[in-house]
């Protein structure tokens, strides 16, 4: 219990829990930062995410687009410089992220662009065996 590692025991921790328990905001916002680690959200804060994952994700897509609109009639040297272009792109988001959290920069970026690159090689495999078939 939250209480006891508080120190608080016998009539004491009773007296200090039907306090908590008489107002039910505070026993909610106790329960929610120490039992399940949870803070309040502001409530712009679900409208600002969603913008931003979903301008992350237009633009995660249209970065390999990119060489097929430039490149035109060019498909094998278009998929080439999307392979290179969405490696380089994937690096450095890797790095950026280990920059704004606790990381090694070239391993964050190296660990993003291996799992960026693998799973759209998965998805080109899973692609071109159903089409197989």
């Amino acid at each position: 219990m939250i209480l006891r590692k508080w120190g608080y025991e016998g009539e004491e921790m009773e007296e200090m829990l039907g306090r908590i328990e008489a107002k039910p905001r505070a026993w909610l916002d106790i329960m929610m930062a120490f039992e399940l680690n949870l803070a309040p959200v502001a409530p712009e804060a679900p409208r600002e995410s969603a913008v931003v994952v979903g301008g992350s994700t237009l633009l995660g897509h249209l970065i390999p687009l990119l060489p097929f609109l430039f490149l035109g009639s060019r498909t094998v040297l278009a998929a080439y410089v999307a392979v290179v272009l969405s490696g380089i792109t994937l690096f450095l988001i890797g790095w950026y992220e280990a920059k704004l959290t606790i990381g090694v920069l070239w391993k964050s970026g190296l660990r993003m662009t291996i799992i960026g690159l693998g799973s759209g090689f998965a998805g080109f495999l899973i692609g071109h065996f159903v089409t197989m078939y």
